[in-house]
């Protein structure tokens, strides 16, 4: 594993500092997704492991990498794959500084047999897809609080890259055999 030069969020806004919680969010259609969010990231990779946990082995996952270069972004480079689950979490432990302290990077990771998934942002928000309540269990248990709160991709932010962002990005797409889609 690439070592962490800190324990720094993806994304920071000055006066932003809540303490951990999460929430659900219904659609006009009905359909339910969780967000959560933790300034400690550490908080957040043991709130994403343990959210893997409830999912059966078969993953779908997908990669979407900022450009970066475009005036009018963001414009997502996209890599898709299959993978055995435990191989997943295998290739994000390798690899967590990219996955959870880049913020130019959205690793999303579906279970097959439910179509539930996770997407962590490029803010480090957590959305769990899921109508499911034993995610609510699962985020408390992680420390998160149950309450609506401001979130903070909905203001000015920066958002931080790492130096070696390729490095790692590349090393996570040979890991899970990740294949670039449109």
């Amino acid at each position: 594993m690439a070592a962490a030069p800190d324990n720094l969020p993806k994304a920071v806004v000055s006066g932003y500092a809540p303490s951990p919680f999460f929430y659900a969010q219904t659609s006009a259609s009905g359909a339910v997704r969780w967000v959560a969010w933790s300034g400690d990231v550490e908080q957040t990779r043991r709130l994403v492991y343990d959210v893997l946990k409830q999912f059966s082995p078969h993953a779908q996952v997908l990669l979407k990498v900022d450009k970066q270069d475009v005036p009018d972004g963001p414009v997502w480079t996209r890599y898709h794959g299959e993978a055995p689950l435990a191989k997943v979490v295998g290739a994000i432990r390798d690899n967590e500084p990219f996955v959870f302290q880049d913020g130019y990077t959205q690793l999303c990771v579906r279970d097959d047999d439910t179509g539930e998934y996770i997407a962590l942002d490029e803010y480090g928000l957590l959305w769990i897809y899921a109508d499911d309540d034993r995610f609510v269990e699962v985020c408390r248990r992680n420390g998160f609080e149950e309450r609506p709160e401001h979130l903070i991709s909905d203001g000015g932010h920066y958002r931080r890259s790492l130096a070696d962002a390729a490095e790692q990005r590349d090393r996570f797409l040979r890991e899970l055999d990740l294949e670039e889609v449109d």
